[in-house]
């Protein structure tokens, strides 16, 4: 910015002509400066002033300061001239920088001398312009000053060098504020140096302070051949009213120190700082039995230390060559040199000592002790470290005399070993302190549970191995693993106060804390923490607290770089629950005032560089708040642009940490330090996903190394669990990887040795491995009470006399083995019960190996009686496999509750029941102190159960107001008693393959389930689905969290019961919690039935609340709440779902029965489907993720390709499949080619699917399917030859039916479960199935036809259907046996009743077969469909496109352009199409079919000439056509004995018409008993319409294809099979003319309701307008021979010509029947064909 700003100023154009303003000196000023438009590119002049200098005052310069007073972007520089009048960048005083600070030094000053100033700025600005005289005075090195700022911020300071600098390495400079107690400065100061006297700036210096030492700022500057000659120049910047403290110190090349004394330096990158240790003679005897420890605190950098013995005097500065080196990038820093290894070194007394900084500025703490020598001062907010061998003690005096009354905790970490923690309470003693005469003698004499002499002693030690606690007179004694927490009480340690002589401060009580050691070697740390302090966080390191409930963590962290990707702090519970909160804003956030928040078990506050931040360097603040009880750790862990450099996460011995990957191929790096003897064991465990792990040993400095893949001397994966290492060297570097590259995965890792205790965890399997002879420790402690505990131990490899393990525990001894350990588990039992477990109970285990064995650890119990929280989403251990098979929770109800309480449990695989009793808790409060199991409510007595569920392992409780009116009553109002039943036993012997007592859980999986209670809302999280309920227009709300930007928030609520839930959510303003209403909400979905809400906004962090409603009546749903990138829904067996689909979806089946199903799809013709399976329980090393089709893998082991078929849906899961499992989720995966309505439904085969009312079922079976129905007519079309339904009342048979292709319409008067059997083994059942009464609609598919029956007393039934587009019109044909009325209605949200919909076109061919054309408002409606009729019906809604018809049906056919069609069949079925042209003409592409291979086939029906429509003025061409596709074996082939002639005779006297023909033969080939035969005679005045007459159009309907009068009639026979001929005799109309006949022949077979029908050629039968019509009349008979020769050679020629063509015609069908066509095309068929149709 600065080149920029003197790059501008070279070129700059100043106005000279502005007015210059006069000055005083020893004055202040304050201007505002105006530029041109506001902003300019170069700095502008706003202003010109000049002073004189009347007097030149000795020893006193000029000080001319220049401070902008708000906008520091106006960047106000200033200039000094004594010629230019207008000074710029060229005059020589204070020209050349732009500096906001001059001096004119007391040489430069001439009296009486005018000066000129110039300030420029690049925008508007206003400054405070300052001209005083100073004093200066040049400090001397080692002089410290006290600089005090009163109304100023700024002071300068000159630090004179000496002369001769030799031996001189390094000056250190560095500054603190002085404050008082009270007083708070919550801003910095700042320094800047220059070499010599030009006074630095903040835009100009050469050296400038850094934090260091966590209080004050410093610099330091390393002599070279160039430097520190003459003076420094120091600007100083501070807060008014404030003080500084400033001192210069120099240091020679080698720096003496002496032992317990501490050192505080600065170093800066790449140098070294060199010190020397003389031990002093006091010290030699102590030094000969103790270790002597180095110990460095890094506050600013990451400095590494070297440490040499020096030989003789002599001291290399080599450091390079030390013998002991820091090899870690721990930032803390220990070395520790037990006696043993001084002697091996030359058991010297004075050490060299070369502190390095690396690569980057360093500020430190640095000490060197004897490590057992006296106790040292633990204060608060400081750590303090050492080493230790095994049974040595550390002591510390806490300093708290001056704090306020809280609770401290005290935190002891181990990098490398395992110990043990003692906290020491000493009082003073009143009563004897009264009589003391000698004070000396007295304090002398003190013993270790005096005031006076307060000490940990070996004693104590000892019996602390043993017990927990100690309580001995006026001492107590505490002891803990890592943790302990203690209230200090300032009242009573300051009330009353004896002092003796030699005191300091005025208290009663005296704390120490001591750290001891069980192992051979121990690094520790140890912390103190108070209460609202910040805890500063390390890069890389990992911080572990304790907190009780509601008790609460600040933490800071600050990271000043600019290459930074990504600032992570991950958060692991190790118990308990917690809130976290985050701010780069707020010190102390909290759940008001925050930017990120964390819940989770395992979670990440997580910053990322994005566009909306302009940086992430700086400050972080963080708040953790305990829930519950809590145990946690967290990381801080930055990434870098950069890769370069590598950032190791240090591990510490036998705790785990776990790595939650926020990337998928993120590489994680760790380092410890292995000090103990015996061999190095490293676990890992992937929690979710699977990990490859690299290892690098060395002794020495690892250099430009680093493990991965390429270079690495170990390696091993997570399946593995845990790598072995014999010989173990000194450092280890760790890359871990993961091999699965999934989204959000994790692991633990952990290093330990023979002597560690490694914590196991409730339902969490240790997995690990031990060779022979070696011994591992572990200890479990209990967060909560239990009334039993199962140590389970599991053999992984195979067990015998040389191969077995020996398990010891103890409840007091840390290392228990066979002589030392109160319970041995057997080789005869898998585990070992432990009772009456009391909550923070520690519980030991040793297991010793013979032979190697691989084994699983696993920690299980029955819980005592658990309280639930309002709205917290709880854990709850799983109830093991002794005693109780239930878990027991209660809620103390609120008495001025006036909400629904809804209870949820719900887990993964296993099965849940759900149960509750409403009591008075008063009378049950004794009992559930009690842990009295025996209250709470069982599956046989209970006062409310659970609501109905799709989910076997997902449940929902509702308790409504009137359900606790009971509790006004009761004088402490009332308790829910909540039971949770779960079976297990086939989840576990699936896993294991043993019986469910023998192995039970050992694995862990499912070791809880999650319960939430929620009065106001409930919690739901990413990816988790909950049962909900609404009352009928009430609200039901749900809060959820995004932490980080999303692609899409998907909110999805399905019903379970017939309700239509509707969805409001609200996005919270600053967390601020508002329910979302129908009319304040930031977004909504108001579909009906299903809704699915996506939220697509670029800035989607934050909290929201979900409002879902039952409109107009009650309604239990699923809702999902999903913002995985992936749009994604979980589905149950027998739950039907329907989506509309414009991207991949998928949906998560989680099949837990060794039974096989179908998944059942609807919308084929638009979708391509693709099915994985994930088990967790398999080996494979895949995620659920990594699995997803299309998204996570390209390798599918199930897909169905899109199809029009009539059954292409349909996917059977056999158990015989090669992808069959259970236990397991399918992953069902939908990709449309196009914008898509779909339904999915999965259904068992051998468990009954209840059938809903109304909906209409396609399925197919391959053995047996069963069914669950309720009484109403059960409506089936049976596709297949035949199939057997069985009927049961439970399992008690009733009766079958055989049923063979067509419909069948089945009575149901009672509950009964319905089995298809389907009699063909090679062959699949195909049929659809639905189930109807006079209450349900029923729901149509689009293009394919419902057939029903309706009764004179019900002669309405309703039918709805789901539209996928407005766009489109929609066609609904009706044909029923009896006239016809149809209507369509709609209905919105925002209105009560139904709106009916007027018809765009409409068509009625007769009275009973309608034709109507809809336009429809919205596809977001509810539609009906309004159909009155009597006896038999079809009715189809379609779009135009395919048209799927059944065979043997009868379809009355309205085209305008060609039409497809598809028909399914079952194989050796042969198919002929029977198509009649009723008006106009068509042609087919095929006549006949042979269902061998293919299902199904496909034809078309194309118009060849139209028939014309006019009607309204609207003219529309149209063809009709009757369609029948016959199956073969239905019917037999009819034929002619002779040619069909028409004999037609005029009977005068009557006026009728005797009209006999032919009647038609049969060759019996089909299956079918004949039922009758028919034969109609239509006679009409138009020739035209003969064919349409004969497919029983009506005049009404044809009236608008002509312009002429129509007349119609018709008579019918019934005739015998072997009548040769047929007669009928009709009236003949009068004012007709013309008359022309048509005879159509039908047969009707028995159970078939579509006859065969044959048209006989249009005949003229009548014309009264000629009088040699050839027509025979009774009373008019003429024999003229010549006339009947003329008519009998017309005959006999007639007569052979049509033998020859009947002939003919026979062998061209014989030849068609034996074709076998597959969707045949353009077939040619002659025109006799297209007429006769025979079957």
């Amino acid at each position: 910015m600065l080149i920029l700003i003197l790059l501008f100023q070279l070129t700059l154009s100043q106005p000279l002509d502005q007015e210059i303003m006069e000055l005083e000196i020893e004055k202040q000023y304050e201007f505002y400066g105006k530029v041109p438009g506001t902003s300019t590119i170069v700095l502008y002049p706003v202003h010109f002033y000049k002073f004189q200098v009347q007097n030149v005052i000795p020893n006193e310069d000029v000080f001319v300061v220049l401070k902008a007073l708000h906008d520091q972007s106006s960047f106000p520089s200033l200039y000094i001239s004594k010629e230019n009048n207008h000074p710029t960048i060229y005059d020589e005083l204070c020209g050349n920088k732009g500096m906001d600070v001059c001096v004119i030094e007391e040489k430069d000053l001439i009296a009486n001398m005018t000066y000129y100033l110039g300030v420029y700025c690049l925008q508007d600005c206003d400054y405070e312009l300052t001209i005083h005289y100073e004093e200066e005075e040049v400090l001397q090195l080692g002089e410290a000053v006290i600089v005090k700022f009163d109304n100023e911020t700024e002071s300068i300071l000159k630090i004179g060098m000496p002369k001769s600098m030799d031996g001189v390495d390094r000056v250190l400079i560095r500054a603190h504020y002085l404050q008082d107690r009270n007083t708070q400065l919550n801003e910095s100061f700042h320094f800047y140096i220059n070499e010599g006297n030009e006074t630095p700036s903040p835009m100009q210096f050469q050296y400038e302070a850094e934090e260091i030492w966590m209080v004050g700022k410093g610099a330091v500057i390393y002599k070279n051949s160039t430097n520190l000659k003459g003076n420094l120049t120091v600007l100083m910047l501070g807060v008014p009213n404030s003080r500084l403290y400033f001192i210069t110190t120099v240091y020679e090349r080698i720096r003496e120190i002496e032992l317990f004394k501490r050192t505080d330096d600065l170093v800066l990158e790449r140098k070294t700082n060199y010190y020397k240790l003389i031990v002093e003679e006091d010290y030699l005897e102590f030094l000969e039995k103790n270790s002597l420890s180095f110990d460095i605190h890094p506050f600013e950098g990451n400095p590494d230390i070297y440490i040499s013995p020096c030989h003789n005097g002599e001291c290399s500065l080599d450091y390079k060559l030390y013998p002991w080196q820091s090899q870690l990038d721990l930032g803390y820093e220990s070395i520790t040199i037990s006696p043993q290894n001084r002697i091996n070194n030359g058991n010297e007394s004075q050490f060299i000592i070369a502190i390095n900084g690396v690569d980057e500025f360093s500020s430190y703490s640095f000490v060197a002790y004897l490590s057992n020598y006296y106790s040292r001062l633990l204060s608060v907010h400081a750590f303090e470290s050492g080493f230790l061998l095994q049974n040595e003690f550390a002591e510390y005096i806490i300093n708290i005399y001056n704090e306020l009354n809280q609770t401290f905790t005290i935190t002891a970490s181990y990098p490398t070993g395992h110990g043990m923690i003692i906290l020491k309470k000493c009082m003073k003693n009143q009563t004897e302190l009264n009589s003391v005469n000698n004070h000396f003698t007295y304090i002398v004499n003190a013993g270790p549970d005096n005031f006076y002499n307060c000490s940990i002693t070996k004693e104590q030690i000892d019996r602390l191995q043993n017990v927990q606690y100690l309580k001995s007179g006026i001492s107590e004694l505490y002891s803990a693993e890592s943790i302990l927490q203690f209230y200090y009480n300032k009242t009573e340690c300051e009330t009353n106060v004896t002092m003796l002589k030699y005191e300091n401060e005025q208290t009663n009580c005296q704390y120490v804390i001591g750290v001891y050691s069980n192992v051979e070697h121990m690094n520790y740390q140890i912390y103190i923490k108070g209460q609202e302090q910040h805890i500063e966080l390390t890069e890389s390191t990992t911080h572990r607290s304790y907190l009780l409930e509601y008790g609460t963590d600040l933490y800071s962290f600050t990271i000043n770089e600019e290459d930074l990707t990504e600032v992570v702090f991950q958060i692991t519970a190790i118990t308990g629950e917690y809130d976290a909160y985050a701010s780069r804003t707020y010190d102390k956030p909290n759940s008001t005032f925050y930017d990120r928040y964390a819940n989770m078990e395992l979670d990440v506050l997580q910053y990322k560089a994005e566009p909306a931040i302009q940086t992430l360097a700086g400050q972080y603040y963080i708040r953790i708040v305990a829930k519950a009880l809590l145990r946690y750790s967290i990381t801080p862990l930055v990434y870098r642009k950069s890769h370069e450099e590598i950032s190791y996460i240090h591990l510490t011995e036998s705790i785990s940490y776990t790595h939650l990957q926020t990337k998928i191929d993120q590489a994680t790096y760790f380092n410890f330090e292995y000090r103990q003897n015996g061999p190095l064991f490293i676990h890992l465990n992937g929690i979710y996903g699977y990990f490859i792990c690299y290892v690098i040993g060395t002794n020495g400095i690892i250099g430009d190394k680093f493990p991965d893949e390429s270079q690495y001397d170990f390696s091993f994966r997570s399946s593995q669990h845990t790598l072995i290492i014999e010989n173990p060297k000194r450092y280890y570097y760790v890359q871990v990887s993961s091999v699965s590259l999934g989204l959000n995965e994790s692991y633990e890792i952990q290093f330990t040795s023979s002597s560690s205790l490694m914590e196991l965890f409730y339902g969490d399997p240790l997995i690990t491995q031990l060779d022979d002879q070696h011994l591992s420790f572990y200890y479990y402690l209990s967060p909560y009470a239990l009334e039993k505990l199962f140590v389970i131990r599991t053999y992984t490899t195979e067990v015998n006399e040389k191969n077995n393990l020996n398990v010891y525990v103890s409840m007091k001894n840390k290392f228990p083995n066979k002589d030392n350990c109160d319970f041995e588990l057997l080789d005869s039992s898998t585990y070992l019960t432990l009772s009456n477990i009391t909550e923070n109970m520690i519980v030991y285990i040793g297991v010793e190996s013979i032979g190697y064995n691989e084994y699983s650890l696993l920690i299980r119990g029955v819980s005592g009686i658990t309280e639930l929280l309002d709205n917290t989403v709880q854990q709850v251990p799983i109830p093991s496999f002794e005693q109780y098979q239930q878990s027991n929770l209660y809620f103390v109800v609120p008495k001025d509750l006036k909400n629904t309480i809804q209870i949820q449990a719900y887990t993964l695989f296993t099965e849940i029941e759900l149960f509750c009793s409403i009591k008075d808790y008063s009378l049950v409060l004794k009992d559930l102190k009690n842990n009295n199991h025996s209250i709470f409510p069982t599956s046989s007595s209970y006062d409310i159960e659970e609501e109905i569920s799709a989910s076997l392992s997902n449940k929902l409780l509702i308790i409504d107001q009137t359900d606790l009116q009971m509790c006004q009553n009761y004088r402490q109002g009332c308790v829910l008693l909540i039971s949770v039943k779960l079976n297990q036993q086939s989840l576990y012997s699936y896993i294991f393959g043993n019986s469910y007592n023998n192995i039970s859980t050992v694995d862990g999986e499912d070791g809880y389930f999650n319960i939430m209670i929620s009065t106001e809302y409930s919690i739901i999280r990413n990816g988790e689905m909950l049962i909900g309920h609404s009352g009928e227009n009430i609200m039901s709300y749900y809060y959820f969290y995004v932490d980080n930007p999303v692609q899409f928030i998907q909110i999805a609520a399905r019903p379970i019961d017939d309700c239509d839930p509707d969805i409001y959510v609200n996005k919270l303003v600053d967390d601020k919690i508002s329910y979302p209403t129908e009319d304040t909400h930031t977004y909504k979905s108001m579909s009906y039935k299903s809704d699915i809400l996506i939220i697509r906004e670029p800035d989607n962090v934050g909290s929201y609340i979900i409002g879902v409603l039952g409109f107009r009546k009650e309604c239990t749903y699923e809702l999902l709440l999903n913002y995985a990138d992936i749009e994604l829904y979980y589905i149950s067996n027998g739950q039907f779902t329907g989506h509309h689909i414009n991207q991949t979806v998928y949906y998560f089946y989680q099949h837990i029965r060794k039974e096989s199903f179908r998944i059942m799809i609807q919308g084929m013709n638009n979708v391509d489907v693709a099915i994985n399976t994930y088990s967790q329980y398999n080996e494979s090393e895949d995620g659920l993720f990594d699995l997803l089709p299309y998204y996570g893998t390209d390798d599918i082991q199930i897909l169905q390709e899109h199809n029009d078929n009539l059954f292409g849906g349909i996917i059977q899961i056999n158990q015989t499949s090669k992808h069959f499992c259970y236990y397991c989720t399918y992953i069902i995966a939908l990709k449309p080619l196009r914008s898509a309505d779909i339904q999915l439904l999965i259904a068992y085969n051998s468990i009954p699917l209840d059938i809903e009312y109304g909906r209409i079922y396609y399925d197919q079976c391959v053995d047996t399917c069963k069914y669950y129905v309720e009484p109403g007519d059960l409506n089936i079309f049976v596709y297949s030859e035949s199939i057997e339904l069985k009927f049961y009342d439970d399992d008690t048979y009733l009766y079958s039916m055989n049923l063979s292709y067509s419909q069948h319409i089945i009575p149901i008067n009672s509950s009964y479960t319905v089995s298809v059997v389907n009699p063909h083994a090679n062959q699949v059942a195909s049929y659809w199935l639905s189930l109807q009464s006079e209450q349900n609609f029923v729901a149509l598919h689009l293009g394919k036809s419902y057939k029903g029956n309706n009764t004179a007393e019900q002669n309405v039934t309703h039918f709805t259907f789901t539209p996928i587009t407005a766009e489109q019109w929609y066609t609904m044909i009706v044909n029923s046996q009896s006239n016809v009325k149809v209507e369509l209605f709609y209905m919105s949200k925002n209105v009560s009743e139904f709106i009916l919909i007027n018809p765009v076109q409409e068509w009625s061919i007769s009275q009973s077969q309608v034709e109507l054309k809809y336009q429809l408002p919205s596809v977001d409606y509810f539609y009906k469909i309004s159909l009155q009729c009597v006896g038999q019906y079809s009715i189809t809604l379609n779009l135009d496109g395919l048209k799927y018809i059944d065979s043997n049906q009868h379809y009355v056919e309205q085209i305008q352009s060609a039409q497809i069609y598809n028909i399914f069949g079952s194989k050796g079925q042969e198919l002929l199409i029977e198509k009649i042209d009723c008006l106009g003409q068509t042609q087919s592409n095929i006549s006949s079919y042979q269902f061998n291979n293919s299902s199904d086939i496909y034809f078309n029906v194309t118009p060849t000439s139209f028939a014309s429509y006019t009607k309204d003025g609207l003219s529309i061409r149209r063809n009709i056509y009757s369609l029948v596709p016959h199956l073969q074996y239905s019917h037999d082939a009819w034929y002619f004995n002779k040619s069909i002639t028409y004999q037609v005779e005029e009977n005068k006297e009557t006026q009728t018409l005797i009209v006999t023909v032919d009647t038609m033969s049969r060759n019996k080939t089909g299956l079918l008993e004949l039922k009758m035969l028919i034969y109609q005679l239509h006679y009409s005045n138009q020739e035209t319409f003969m064919n349409a007459f004969g497919c029983q159009m009506d005049i009404e309907s044809l009236k608008y294809y002509t312009s002429n009068q129509l007349y119609h009639s018709k008579s019918l026979q019934t005739v015998k099979e072997g009548n040769d001929k047929v007669t009928f005799q009709v009236p003949r109309p009068q004012g007709q003319k013309v008359l022309y006949g048509l005879i159509v022949f039908q047969a009707f077979y028995q159970g078939y309701d579509a006859p065969y029908t044959y048209f006989y050629n249009t005949s003229l039968i009548y014309n009264g307008t000629q009088s040699d019509v050839k027509i025979e009349e009774k009373d008019e008979v003429t024999n003229k021979d010549d006339d009947y020769a003329v008519m009998i050679g017309i005959a006999a020629g007639t007569f052979l010509v049509l033998i020859v063509l009947f002939l003919a015609v026979r062998k061209v069908i014989q030849r068609r029947k034996q074709a076998k066509l597959e969707k045949p095309k353009n077939a040619t068929v002659d025109e006799e064909w297209e007429q006769v149709k025979a079957v």
